[in-house]
């Protein structure tokens, strides 16, 4: 399930909300080409690299999709892997279509296998992937002190079920951050997430610096007992 977690900790950095067209721009990179370098620090871990780039967008920000390509690098920069992640914005929010990423991963598995598949084996591989509910995202015109909705998402894959549930979620405050990219206005999310599934169980306190026009600039993880497990923050930006 590291995947999942590392899936899920990247929708962090990236699952932020996209309000109606309107004089305020969006916590999101919106030009197509834009890409963001991000570090990674992990007590104990070698440091690691991501960069997320927004290759395509259909639509507009209020109800529309895209699709943000993110290669993972290790603490010398040295390629390790990579994912494509789905993005659906419906009514002013964003969130990662997580059975379209799910449905996608696993055919390219299928094709990188050498198998030959029939049409019918890849409509079963389409119907072996349920999700019921949202992860939501950050709202467009959030202000301080505002109290954000829960949310809770569950996602079968074949036999194995996982849920993810979002709680005691709040805008804390607004503040300027500097980080090696730069200096950025931002609003400060706290939140916390359960993970759950067969062979794990996560519970993870997250605060994140949310920038307009880039998205996530800093995110800090803590375990249950407030330790500080991961920490992200960029450290390149090439906004198109």
């Amino acid at each position: 399930m590291k995947l999942f977690r590392c899936l899920s900790a990247f929708a962090v950095a990236i699952l932020v909300g996209i309000g109606p067209i309107s004089a305020e721009e969006p916590f999101f990179m919106t030009s197509q080409g834009s890409s963001l370098l991000y570090k990674t620090f992990s007590p104990g871990s070698d440091m690691a690299y991501q960069r997320d780039s927004l290759v395509s967008v259909e639509g507009d920000f209020l109800n529309g999709s895209a699709r943000v390509a993110t290669v993972f690098y290790d603490g010398n920069m040295q390629r390790q892997s990579a994912v494509l992640t789905f993005m659906k914005f419906v009514n002013g929010e964003s969130m990662v279509d997580w059975a379209a990423m799910f449905t996608y991963m696993m055919t390219e598995m299928l094709e990188e296998s050498g198998v030959e598949a029939s049409q019918e084996d890849r409509d079963k591989l389409d119907g072996s992937v349920t999700v019921k509910g949202e992860v939501y995202g950050i709202p467009n015109d959030i202000v301080e002190g505002q109290i954000l909705p829960d949310y809770k998402m569950s996602v079968k894959v074949t036999f194995l079920k996982t849920t993810v549930r979002g709680f005691d979620r709040k805008v804390v405050s607004r503040e300027s951050i500097t980080v090696p990219a730069g200096t950025f206005d931002c609003f400060v999310v706290e939140e916390t997430q359960d993970v759950r599934n067969l062979f794990m169980k996560e519970h993870v306190r997250s605060r994140t610096w949310y920038a307009r026009g880039i998205g996530a600039v800093k995110v800090q993880e803590y375990d249950s007992d407030g330790y500080l497990i991961t920490e992200q923050e960029l450290v390149e930006k090439d906004i198109k």
